[in-house]
């Protein structure tokens, strides 16, 4: 009788993501997604293929698989691996054939299929109809025709949200392998840098992303003790050295993002559009758009972020507001708004007002 398995919750299979260290909300959903309806769902009846490029993740799915067919298919056999492309294609049927009674109520991973010969594909094909008792498990990077189930995985640089959760995971793995330290990370900033490098690279394997964060602690410990947190100084050595990438490079890819999001500030009819929107003059909001593209200019050695550019207009707006009030006082500078009490900023705000505008330290 084939064991009964509550869909309902999945703590079984989110502790066996944890046991096997998928990382990442969106791969472990994906994974989770993949499993359900490729094994838990059929039982273990059809055989289960895991695509996709190198590096992303292929064998930690398939070690995945093997955990939730032991502990929730209940199958009592071992995991055995297969690699395809160290077998000849004169001794794949011995191989395989050894291979699977080794797996017999078990879990046989069929590494590299998509190096195989039609005749080998073929033999698989005949072991997945006939051996109901293995549970297949193929690994290629692309689709080789063989029936079955199919998961999948998108390449490194797809998985935005999981780029960060993955820095931290590797930079938790290799401080551990340091001196004790009081370093807590990478800065956001910094995250940032990785990310970026990532995508524009169109990067495929977490073991590449693995390895740049290794450089990037190994060569901040070159300094000494590691500093609290890694700072985008260190992150970008390293990335130039692997890639060219300078500082430079990237504050002139921000300042092209910037600049083409002005551009399209030169469409007449998206300022007329835009002007009526908000009830005001065309000329005065491109007169707007000019302040503030002076102002991002004036961010010399920081990133052009949108949390750099929208704190540092808000600090020259603060400051134009200020001078346009004539005011010496925070008084003065609340009268300037109407002689009602309910017309004027609060003490509390004019005060904090006040302090932002000419840099006090506000305590």
């Amino acid at each position: 009788m084939e064991p009964q398995v509550d869909l309902r919750g999945t703590e079984q299979i989110a502790r066996a993501l944890d046991t096997c260290g998928v990382v990442g909300d969106q791969f472990r959903e994906q994974v989770t997604r993949g499993v359900v309806s490729g094994l838990i769902l059929r039982q273990g009846r059809d055989p289960l293929h895991i695509l996709g490029q190198p590096g992303t993740g292929k064998s930690l799915v398939a070690d995945v698989v093997h955990e939730l067919a032991t502990n929730v298919l209940e199958r009592a056999g071992a995991r055995v691996d297969l690699d395809c492309s160290a077998v000849s294609a004169s001794e794949f049927q011995d191989a395989l054939k050894a291979a699977a009674q080794a797996a017999h109520q078990g879990t046989l991973v069929l590494d590299r299929m998509e190096t195989l010969s039609a005749d080998g594909l073929t033999r698989v094909e005949r072991l997945q109809r006939t051996e109901r008792e293995v549970l297949v498990v193929g690994l290629a990077d692309a689709a080789t025709g063989v029936t079955g189930a199919r998961v999948r995985l998108k390449p490194l640089h797809e998985r935005e949200d999981d780029l960060w959760k993955l820095i931290e995971h590797y930079f938790d793995r290799v401080a551990a392998e340091l001196p004790a330290h009081e370093c807590r990370g990478f800065s956001r900033q910094s995250k940032a840098d990785i990310a970026t490098r990532v995508q524009d690279a169109s990067l495929k394997s977490v073991a590449v992303l693995r390895d740049i964060v290794r450089d990037c602690v190994y060569e901040a410990a070159t300094q000494g003790e590691l500093p609290e947190l890694l700072t985008s100084e260190t992150v970008r050595l390293v990335l130039e050295a692997r890639y060219g990438q300078s500082s430079d490079d990237r504050l002139a890819r921000e300042t092209a993002l910037i600049e083409s999001a002005f551009d399209a500030l030169t469409s007449p009819e998206l300022v007329v559009r835009l002007a009526e929107v908000h009830g005001i003059s065309p000329e005065v909001l491109e007169q707007q758009a000019a302040v503030l593209r002076a102002a991002i200019d004036t961010l010399e050695g920081l990133p052009k972020s949108y949390r750099n550019i929208m704190d540092r207009v808000d600090d020259i707006q603060r400051a134009s507001l200020w001078l346009l009030s004539g005011a010496e006082t925070q008084a003065e500078f609340r009268r300037f708004f109407g002689d009602q009490r309910f017309m004027q900023p609060t003490k509390s705000v004019a005060w904090a007002f006040f302090n932002r505008v000419f840099k006090r330290d506000m305590g």
